[in-house]
């Protein structure tokens, strides 16, 4: 040991020590970290200084990959000094090195406990509070080991929410800021999942999340997650300079890639004119950067995107660096010449300016249909359609029952095949599954009315109930439709369901057993997974029953499992009734 380390105070040497580790020379910062705990023991400095010290052996062995170690010093802190949060903390991270993730959410959650007690400080829980959710966002069926809900009290105030949305973000935990803000995509399913929906993130910028998350995140959940962020006053400061690209041409690249527009769609409806109108570095507008790509042209994708460019304003007459406005880029026989004709010249015939002598990308001489020439463009946009669903939009709550008939209309015309129409009724199942969604229950004239539409829509509000986890409403408009049709028409919807997490989901929002039955009946009977979560299903029937009523509960379960042959295995004993 170095003599002068002997002489120097404690605080001299936990210096030296925070400046070895910002070297990353963790090896040192802990034998000065230990010298510096012989000379408080040897002073019998008080138990916090010594609980500290070791804190600080923990975290250098932890920084050197020895985790036991750091469980070692973290139980050592705890000794000294159990009324200090960093010590489970400490051992937290330990743990979760070493793949022990319930020993690591119960030291997260006694920090929380303890630091409430003690010190109250928001910035310290919101370490503790990130920790918990970088677990439960990525770990599946963590409900049977520890029950976080019970375990650790929500936090509530908004300040101490904005810090723990702060710690996620900055530590770039993306997926965490989704959980809390989105939902559980992935992961647990706590009471923590979608819990910050409504909170302010003011202090985040959605640069950071766009740069730091894959195309996969980005299309599973991503540009979702960038959406509620900046719709909760998140920023979106510089976007220039951080992405290196104009922020409409940032969407137009996104869209391509994830093949999602909403997130264009969003940039579009926030951004100024000019915004919009902007061009980059080649000088080439939105509407530039797709006509001068033929692949990205001749794609569905690429005329989706060339009409929202269009429908939100941006202008079809700036020209590029060579003097060129986007529509003389296109044929006049392709889709994209009538989208990009300016408003007052609605018609096929060629504008002056494009039959001049600069305009030799222009085939003058392809054929125009003689039907069009000389004559307004007849547009199928279904006008009346998407005014009445806009008229829709605004009745839903006030007069439930009569816009849904409205909107079963509009998705049962078929006499209007054009694209614009296609996009309205997607836009009237979204509304219908939505407003479902957002109620308990729905009457049976709606319910009756629902079964009139086509198996391909009524499956996707199906679909849309089971992604949002709304089982109560899923029962209802299944076993209705069953009834009206006499037969299971959406039989295999439930095939990547699983019974138990169905279970415990409900357990959690105090539904009666009865009605729990009735859904767990109603997903056997159109191929839930059952055999692959026995043991959890035990677990779970076990925890919403009382003990006179388990025995009737895993009968009925049992009875609707042979009743159901492809939710058996090839045994001959009911693979439910083994696992008791």
């Amino acid at each position: 040991m170095d003599s002068s380390y002997g002489q120097a105070s404690i605080e001299s040497l936990k210096q030296k020590a925070s400046e070895a580790e910002k070297r990353g020379n963790h090896k040192e910062a802990l034998n000065i970290y230990s010298d510096a705990l012989r000379v408080a023991t040897r002073s019998k400095l008080n138990n916090i200084e010594i609980a500290n010290l070791h804190c600080w052996r923990s975290k250098a062995y932890h920084n050197l990959g020895k985790y036991t170690k750091s469980i070692e010093e973290a139980t050592e802190c705890i000794k000294q000094c159990p009324k200090w949060a960093m010590g489970y903390y400490r051992e937290g991270m330990a743990q979760k090195m070493l793949k022990k993730f319930v020993n690591a959410l119960q030291c997260f959650i006694k920090s929380i406990e303890v630091s409430q007690q003690t010190d109250k400080k928001t910035s310290y829980q919101a370490y503790f509070y990130a920790e918990i959710i970088s677990i439960v966002c990525k770990i599946e069926d963590l409900e049977e080991s520890i029950d976080v809900d019970k375990m650790v009290q929500k936090p509530e105030s908004d300040k101490l929410k904005e810090a723990i949305l702060q710690q996620l973000s900055t530590t770039q935990n993306w997926n965490g800021v989704s959980y809390v803000i989105i939902g559980n995509i992935t992961g647990t399913d706590f009471e923590l999942a979608g819990l910050f929906s409504k909170c302010c993130c003011r202090k985040i910028n959605v640069c950071d999340l766009l740069k730091n998350t894959s195309t996969k995140q980005k299309k599973d959940w991503g540009l979702k997650l960038a959406i509620e962020l900046l719709k909760n006053g998140a920023l979106l400061d510089n976007f220039e300079s951080e992405m290196q690209q104009n922020r409409i041409h940032y969407g137009i690249q996104i869209s391509l890639e994830t093949v999602k527009v909403d997130f264009l769609k969003y940039l579009l409806s926030t951004s100024s004119s000019s915004q919009r109108n902007s061009v980059d570095i080649k000088g080439d507008t939105g509407l530039h950067f797709i006509v001068k790509s033929k692949d990205i042209l001749s794609t569905t994708l690429g005329d989706t995107l060339l009409r929202l460019l269009v429908n939100h304003e941006c202008e079809v007459n700036i020209k590029d660096r060579s003097g060129k406005i986007s529509i003389e880029y296109v044929k006049n026989t392709d889709t994209a010449y009538s989208v990009l004709l300016p408003k007052s010249d609605k018609t096929v015939i060629f504008p002056e300016k494009l039959k001049t002598t600069e305009s030799k990308n222009i085939d003058e001489s392809a054929p125009v249909p003689s039907s069009t020439v000389g004559k307004e463009v007849i547009f199928n946009t279904c006008r009346k359609c998407r005014a009445l669903f806009v008229k829709c939009k605004s009745t839903i709550i006030r007069d439930t029952a009569n816009t849904f008939t409205e909107l079963i209309k509009l998705c049962k015309i078929e006499n209007h095949n054009s694209e614009k129409h296609t996009e309205i009724v997607d836009k009237c199942i979204t509304l219908i599954s939505d407003s479902i969604e957002q109620t308990d229950s729905c009457s049976l004239e709606i319910l009756r009315a629902l079964c009139s539409l086509p198996n391909k829509l009524y499956r996707r509000i199906i679909e849309d109930l089971v992604k949002q986890r709304k089982w109560l409403q899923l029962n209802r408009i299944v076993n209705e439709h069953w009834k009206e049709s006499n037969e299971y028409c959406f039989a295999d919807f439930a095939k990547n369901i699983a019974v138990d997490s169905v279970i415990t989901h409900l357990t959690k929002k105090d539904v009666p057993q009865e009605i729990i039955f009735e859904i767990v009946s109603m997903l056997i009977h159109n191929g839930c997974i059952l055999h692959n979560g026995t043991k959890s299903l035990s677990f779970s029937i076990k925890r919403i029953t009382r003990k006179n009523q388990e025995s009737i509960m895993r009968r009925k379960i049992c009875e609707l499992s042979i009743m159901k042959p492809s939710l058996m295995s090839t045994q001959t004993t009911c693979l439910f009734c083994q696992v008791f």
